[in-house]
């Protein structure tokens, strides 16, 4: 029985400590970019996560080595280290981005402000495959050195992001598309017309996204996690059925 046991927690912590991983290449329009800035230092660090489309199925990403290159191994304590994501879809019809937990989700807007949002998101987009050519990339993201070379203005997301008496995020959104990393994000998915926008991860839901200390992008609780502790009840059943 006990070597049944081990075996049993062994896969427990396998699963647990399970990860998608993102492939570096070139980005497409309509995919949404997470992306992690610290302006003190003036370097970003920016993950495609595939498709918006897409989005709902995201589980989860290791990014604790990138993290740890672009921002020193401290980022975990970084209070100027902030993350969050956007994308729109080249009709602009459907737009994805966080805020941060709690704040209301981000309006909907016209296809006149849509459009604005659009060349602002294809400017990172465009940015982010030039770093690729020009060697940023990491294990799963692209390092941004913001204001050198290309890496200016619109095409960061801290461009993207001004003071709230510059304007607002991405021409259009609030500033909120972005908390600290020791807080976590409500993601949405909305539309240019009428309708309301639906959550994608949420803390009212348990699901919003949060960054681990590991560096591991997970939605809360994780779902590893949940599955670690499915196992765990099947351990105890096992345990009893046994005794």
């Amino acid at each position: 029985m006990k070597k049944h046991l081990l075996a049993l927690l062994i896969a427990a912590g396998a699963v647990s400590t399970a990860s998608t991983q993102a492939q570096v290449a070139n980005a497409n329009p309509g995919d949404v970019i997470l992306a992690f800035d610290d302006a003190s230092i003036q370097k970003e660090y920016l993950v495609d996560l595939g498709a918006g489309s897409t989005l709902a199925n995201f589980q989860s990403i290791n990014v604790g080595t990138d993290l740890a290159t672009v921002f020193g191994s401290s980022w975990q304590t970084d209070q100027n280290l902030q993350f969050g994501l956007f994308g729109i879809n080249t009709t602009k019809t459907d737009v994805w981005a966080s805020t941060a937990s709690g704040n209301n989700a981000f309006p909907i807007k016209s296809t006149g402000a849509l459009a604005t949002t659009s060349a602002h998101y294809n400017a990172i987009i465009g940015n982010f495959n030039g770093d690729i050519a020009n060697g940023q990339g990491l294990t799963a993201g692209v390092q941004v050195n913001i204001g050198t070379g290309s890496d200016k203005g619109y095409s960061t997301f801290l461009g993207n992001n001004p003071t709230a008496t510059a304007g607002s995020a991405f021409a259009v959104y609030n500033q909120s598309l972005m908390t600290g990393i020791n807080g976590t994000l409500d993601v949405y998915q909305t539309g240019n017309g009428a309708g309301s926008s639906v959550a994608l991860f949420s803390s009212a839901a348990g699901s919003a996204l949060q960054v681990d200390a590991t560096g591991q992008v997970i939605p809360e609780p994780s779902t590893y996690a949940l599955m670690g502790l499915g196992t765990l009840l099947l351990v105890i059943v096992y345990r009893r059925k046994t005794a």
